[in-house]
């Protein structure tokens, strides 16, 4: 158990009067059979540290001559294997040839074009014609069991061995046995020597995401969700995927519909020379993409446009120019696929346990990190001093320094006391009043062109949710910012900015702390000074 912690570790027998309670005590296991297996009391126990893995023992007659009961454990699932898993061949030889054709194309056909709108429809069938002929599709099988260090190609190997071994090459089968193995222990020691490298580099977040991953503590989405759809739609994924994003919607059902009508919308003049996007900025943000994104609802992955940014980088500059000489975006990059994140394992709920991402087009988020670059200029002055999420060079732990900091210097004094309240919003990203944010954000003075692009981005917005392989239908939320786009922590953070009290508030991005020093506990002055508070969140709704 020391030198292998992770290990899974089953006991059985007949112990009769052996004291086992050590097992309980020293090792953390759980004895699992709670009926009788001899006469009236239970002899033989099962003790083990994997009791959620299997369901509660059941007894069957004896066996033989003995005169105990046989006790049958099963596991709660079986290895399951997914048949239906569609992917696209993306070796080496495909990708040179994705290279040779998206190097051939001629753009001039798309700088003819005059909206924002055929450009980008142009833009998105070449790359995808290209992506069908180049990367064909197949079916490729996908056991539950498979280590995170397994390949197609070990697969393959594995399978080879198989049909050695069962067609009696025993020579063969041999060979190939110690190919595996050898193979096996090349690509473990690849897998997480790379893992522990990218630890080091890495932050909090990321680091716990590593740590998780070689501990093999990595929650299994698609199984938590098949669980909630068990207990709420009889497992039907499709229609836990259609209730999800209903409910999801219906948060901002009570907040008015932007429309065009707003003043922001009216802008007449030309596009400032300042923000015409060059080829060069375009390229850089292509070349900072991260390749193993996951990939939005245009079907574009990460790594197309990060490997060939020096192509792809002339086409989309003409399209974000004029989508802010224009006003629009292209509808495409204003869908979002919904991916529910449980809160809690397992969820039972998905009203409190599930946290909406919204996985967007690549090509908008590149988009979105040169606005918000524009916008940082604007509104750097304005935010407020006491926020430390969502601003670049600030983290958890300068706010926690700094809070802890304070209570102690103030409690040193005697008779002193530190009064805090915690506050959380609830549905902090999806409870944003659209006209409220513009409003805001034209105070700060953000320009007419970066203002209604904003406008443009959170008009008219879709999603739908996605489990597994199941799509739900088409949602049109109110208001609301999606969350796993770049604007929206920044549009919360624009949005709560004058939420301000009399006594210290330090805010990161939805979660507030609000504390008081007094020297004795007057309750009620505190209690005015939390409604007066309250209120003003209240407003902001």
């Amino acid at each position: 158990m020391r030198k292998h912690p992770e290990c899974g570790v089953i006991i059985t027998g007949d112990f009769n009067q052996l004291r086992d309670n050590f097992m309980k005590t020293h090792y953390r296991f759980v004895q699992v059979v709670n009926v009788v297996t001899r006469g009236q009391a239970i002899l033989d126990k099962i003790w083990t540290n994997m009791e959620e893995v299997y369901t509660p023992p059941v007894t069957i007659s004896e066996l033989g001559s003995s005169d105990h009961n046989m006790v049958l454990l099963k596991p709660k699932a079986k290895n399951s294997v997914d048949t239906g898993c569609v992917t696209r061949c993306m070796g080496p030889k495909e990708k040179a040839t994705f290279s040779m054709a998206l190097s051939a194309i001629k753009w001039e056909p798309l700088f003819r074009l005059d909206s924002c709108a055929d450009q980008y429809s142009y833009y998105q069938t070449v790359i995808c014609n290209l992506m069908e002929i180049c990367f064909p599709t197949k079916i490729v099988t996908r056991h539950t069991a498979d280590k995170p260090w397994v390949t197609d190609w070990f697969r393959d190997l594995v399978r080879k061995r198989q049909r050695a071994h069962m067609s009696g090459d025993l020579n063969q089968a041999k060979i190939l046995r110690n190919k595996v193995n050898r193979a096996a222990s090349k690509l473990k020691y690849n897998f997480y020597q790379t893992q522990i490298a990218a630890m080091h580099e890495s932050g909090s977040h990321d680091w716990w995401k590593h740590m998780k991953t070689i501990m093999g503590l990595k929650t299994n989405g698609k199984s938590c969700m098949q669980g909630l759809a068990n207990k709420t739609t009889d497992g039907d994924c499709g229609l836990l995927a259609n209730t999800m994003n209903d409910f999801f919607v219906s948060v901002s059902d009570h907040l008015p519909r932007l429309n065009k009508s707003h003043k922001v919308f009216e802008v007449n003049e030309e596009l400032p020379d300042q923000y015409v996007i060059s080829v060069c900025t375009t390229f850089k943000a292509l070349e900072s993409v991260k390749a193993n994104k996951a990939t939005g609802p245009d079907n574009i992955p990460a790594w197309v446009l990060r490997n060939y940014a020096n192509v792809l980088a002339p086409p989309l500059t003409a399209i974000f120019n004029n989508s802010l000489r224009e006003g629009v975006l292209p509808m495409e990059w204003k869908m979002a696929n919904v991916i529910p994140l449980p809160k809690t394992s397992p969820p039972v709920s998905i009203e409190k346990d599930i946290r909406p991402i919204s996985l967007t087009p690549i090509a908008a988020k590149v988009f979105e990190s040169i606005i918000m670059k524009w916008v940082d200029e604007t509104i750097e002055g304005e935010i407020d001093a006491k926020q430390f999420g969502g601003i670049s060079g600030t983290s958890t732990t300068d706010v926690l320094v700094e809070l802890v900091h304070m209570w102690y210097k103030a409690t040193d004094k005697l008779n002193s006391y530190v009064r805090v309240v915690m506050l959380d919003f609830s549905k902090a990203f999806d409870l944003i009043n659209h006209h409220l944010l513009l409003d805001k954000l034209q105070s700060y003075g953000l320009p007419a062109h970066i203002l209604r692009w904003m406008a443009t981005f959170l008009l008219d917005r879709t999603q739908r949710v996605k489990i597994g392989n199941e799509y739900s239908h088409s949602g049109h939320p109110n208001g609301g910012v999606p969350q796993g786009t770049l604007s929206g922590p920044k549009c919360f953070l624009v949005y709560i900015n004058d939420l301000r009290t009399t006594v210290p508030l330090y805010k990161y991005v939805d979660d507030s702390t609000l504390f008081e020093i007094c020297e004795e506990m007057m309750y009620l002055l505190y209690k005015s000074r939390l409604i007066l508070l309250l209120d003003g969140q209240n407003r902001m709704t």
